[in-house]
């Protein structure tokens, strides 16, 4: 998966920010990038 999110830059920075307003204390899934 991770080699995925290395190639898509920006969909992984999208996919951060989505995480970060829906999970600010990043209790769900802690290190992964989606939920």
């Amino acid at each position: 998966a991770n080699m995925v999110y290395n190639r898509d830059t920006q969909g992984t920075i999208a996919l951060r920010k989505i995480k970060q307003i829906f999970d600010p204390k990043n209790v769900m899934n802690p290190g992964k990038l989606c939920f």
